[in-house]
């Protein structure tokens, strides 16, 4: 498969998956912060969704087949993002655990990054540096909760 197409199924597979994880911990947050974090993680899910169907149709730019099963996220995700089946974190936990998936996934966006850079694929470049940019703010606001 084409390099690039590679990697960004690769962010790919790590952004549906964390995903998947936000979507799961907004519908399983519960206490006292429930209001605000609720609507944090609404806001970041929805985020990540819109990056989803950005990354694949940049891989269909490519005239490359994004990947799209579960079985297939999984497997490219699952050195860096894993799902959590059957565990519910308490609030605090589920945000540390979103925040240490974006920051794995900012570290699978930078070597995309390096890549398109050394390929000169300024499209890539600019695509992945805004989706870096998204999950730097996403990750902040996670942190700033945590502080």
């Amino acid at each position: 498969m084409h390099t690039q197409a590679h990697a960004l199924n690769q962010i790919l597979a790590e952004t549906f998956i964390l995903y998947v994880k936000t979507l799961k911990y907004h519908w399983n947050i519960v206490g006292p912060n429930f209001g605000p974090l609720h609507a944090l993680l609404d806001g970041q899910y929805h985020t990540l969704a819109e990056h989803i169907d950005g990354i694949a149709e940049r891989v269909r730019m490519m005239n490359q087949a994004p990947i799209g099963t579960c079985k297939e996220f999984l497997e490219l995700a699952k050195n860096n993002i894993t799902e959590q089946p059957g565990v519910h974190p308490k609030d605090m936990q589920m945000l540390k655990d979103l925040l240490a998936d974006h920051t794995a996934l900012m570290v699978t966006i930078q070597k995309g990054l390096d890549l398109f850079d050394s390929k000169k694929d300024y499209g890539n470049l600019d695509f992945a540096t805004k989706l870096l940019q998204d999950h730097e703010k996403m990750a902040w606001f996670l942190k700033s909760h945590l502080e």
